[in-house]
């Protein structure tokens, strides 16, 4: 039986990632989800390319979310029957912010024309917003 399922949890170990033998790239990863004192452990597979840029930015102990299909399995622990679902995600998110990208102002000044009120003369002026449209306002 399988079924449509949206997990959020913590990932127990860091992503691995993995080549099939025809050259497609995936990853795998475990995620516990602990709900009502209980755990259930999510080992999960995931093709979908977006899923695999943001489960690689992950580590060990990070929160995310995962939605796709799962089917259901049962493991013994101690001689106790324990959930655990086997999961193909095909949508992450990661509930941790992606890090800040560090953009310099490496923007060459725009210069720009602009027409005062004598129709003859024009002069020349620097502005730093990028816009280099010669329309007075």
């Amino acid at each position: 039986m399988t079924i449509h399922v949206l997990v959020t949890g913590v990932l127990h170990k860091d992503v691995v990632s993995r080549t099939s033998q025809n050259g497609n790239e995936y990853a795998t990863c475990t995620v516990r989800v602990e709900q009502d004192g209980q755990t259930v452990w999510v080992n999960v597979i995931c093709f979908d390319e977006s899923g695999l840029k943001e489960l690689m930015r992950l580590k060990a102990g990070d929160a995310l979310s995962l939605q796709g299909k799962a089917t259901p399995k049962v493991y013994m622990k101690d001689d106790e029957a324990r959930p655990s679902l086997q999961m193909t995600a095909t949508a992450v998110i990661a509930l941790k912010p992606a890090a800040k990208q560090n953009y310099s102002k490496a923007t060459p000044k725009a210069h720009v024309k602009s027409y005062a009120t004598d129709a003859n003369r024009v002069e020349e002026n620097s502005i730093d917003d990028g816009f280099d449209d010669p329309l007075p306002f």
